[in-house]
């Protein structure tokens, strides 16, 4: 940590791991350069394999870093061919790639699941609806409940009396808190089953959960609505209490998560000015609980890589004074600035997350940085060390390339 009078900065997400990455992903591009080798070859012969052990000596666990690279080829991102280099009007193009992975967090939480009055499902969270992570925990609810996602009412709690949820960042709100949602819902169906089996005297293992309540199998007269079992739980005839669930998810097992990018630039060669042509990212989320919700998330992490690449960064006069305090000078990725960001997900299950569920939010704004900064070199062969990779930057390493 170095001290300095100058304004703090903080991440968007994954602190640190994009700098990393636009650090070491140009190395790996420079060294297939050097060896006259495609860039994803080389990636692809030295990945670390599940089981090989890492820096602390402990062994990779199921990782899909292989996966989203060979996502990326299969979906024809990443053609035999690079593009023409110099098109009609004068531009420089080229073809970048990158690769980069993020741990998460994997903390403790719990969740509550009640049977409510009308037959509905109440889930009480101590954790915030994060980018619309509520909507994924009801669906993990539903699918433990064996009930449609219409029938699960998602509520957070003050913090006076919440459940307790870890922080609303490390990605870990699906694969921490969806993990509590899925054990409390899991108790909670089966205490239903239980009460239902005592009221309709059947055995635990001849009752169907359908949407609108319990059948038994053998006999569909035999039946409870959700709000007659309700009920049973509460009026003054209950044959038991409430019928309430409970999750406790001690600290999930290491699941990282990898993403790979690949971009495509046109460089002015007069002016430096780049623009983004494509950007696709793959990224291995474990299980895709919400589809829409992970494609925002990569769509998120690659646009604001996108803006590490090019644009961001605070600017300093010759006293120190911040040359760029508001944002209408400190520069940030805006949709007129990015391509449609293409999105691959990829599903190689692992750790202990609900359904196989890994970390979703970070991974992705780690790869594209460098995937940019990859693809200007090949356009220019130049290579910009700094971020972000101004037009200043690369015409004054253009000029220094033309004038030896």
């Amino acid at each position: 940590e170095v001290l300095t009078n100058k304004a703090s900065v903080a991440a968007y997400r994954a602190p640190g791991g994009p700098n990393a990455s636009f650090a070491i992903e140009s190395q790996i591009d420079e060294l297939a350069c050097q060896l006259g080798m495609d860039p994803l070859e080389l990636r692809l012969k030295n990945l670390v394999q599940e089981g090989d052990p890492l820096a602390t000596m402990e062994p990779q666990v199921r990782i899909g870093s292989r996966q989203v690279l060979e996502a990326l080829v299969s979906h024809g991102h990443w053609p035999d061919q690079p593009p023409e280099r110099v098109d009609k009007a004068g531009l420089l193009h080229g073809r970048g790639l990158a690769l980069g992975g993020w741990e998460g967090g994997n903390g403790p939480a719990s969740a509550h699941a009640h049977l409510e009055a009308d037959g509905r499902f109440r889930i009480v969270l101590g954790t915030v609806d994060l980018t619309g992570s509520f909507t994924s925990m009801a669906q993990i609810a539903a699918e433990a409940l064996s009930i449609s996602v219409e029938r699960v009412v998602m509520s957070k709690a003050s913090p006076d009396y919440a459940p307790f949820a870890p922080m609303s960042a490390g990605s870990q709100t699906i694969y921490a808190m969806g993990a509590a949602v899925k054990m409390a819902a899991e108790d909670l169906r089966s205490k239903i089953l239980k009460q239902a089996a005592q009221i309709l005297s059947v055995a635990e293992e001849e009752l169907l959960i359908e949407d609108d309540g319990l059948y038994a199998k053998s006999d569909r007269k035999k039946q409870l609505s959700f709000a007659q079992l309700f009920q049973f739980g509460t009026e003054w005839f209950a044959v038991s209490g409430p019928l309430t669930g409970h999750g406790s998810a001690p600290q999930r097992k290491k699941a990282p998560s990898f993403a790979a990018s690949v971009a495509e630039v046109a460089v002015d060669p007069e002016t430096g000015l780049v623009k983004v042509t494509k950007l696709a990212t793959a990224q291995d989320v474990g299980k895709a609980i919400n589809p829409l919700s992970v494609e925002g998330q990569i769509q998120g992490g690659s646009t604001q890589s996108m803006g590490f690449a090019l644009w961001e960064e605070v600017i300093y006069s010759g006293e120190g004074q911040v040359l760029n305090p508001g944002l209408l000078d400190y520069r940030i990725a805006t949709s007129v600035d990015a391509p449609m960001v293409e999105t691959l997900i990829v599903e190689v299950p692992a750790g202990d997350g609900p359904f196989g569920a890994k970390i979703a939010g970070e991974p992705s704004i780690i790869p594209p940085v460098a995937a940019i900064a990859n693809a200007i070199a090949a356009a220019t062969g130049v290579r910009v060390c700094d971020l972000p990779i101004t037009p200043e930057r690369i015409w004054r390493a253009l000029k220094l390339k033309r004038t030896g």
